[in-house]
């Protein structure tokens, strides 16, 4: 059963912060729990605990989207 989509907000050295799709909570992974080549702005379908993704769908990270994160692309 998958629990939904999450949106990856950020990815550190060993922490991954995903938004959920009703944008009301952020839950922090290990990045272990990440498939290889995932980054920022990709969304990823996940089952249960959120240690299992089941699916990625990838997307260009919007410049707004990176302006609130602080990370301009000038």
């Amino acid at each position: 059963m998958i629990t939904g989509s999450y949106l990856i907000l950020k990815i550190e050295k060993n922490k991954a912060y995903l938004e959920n799709q009703r944008k009301d909570k952020i839950h922090e992974i290990h990045t272990r729990y990440l498939p290889e080549g995932c980054r920022v702005g990709d969304y990823l379908d996940l089952y249960d605990n959120i240690k299992m993704v089941i699916n990625v769908r990838k997307r260009a990270v919007r410049e707004d989207f990176l302006s609130l994160l602080g990370e301009n692309n000038d």
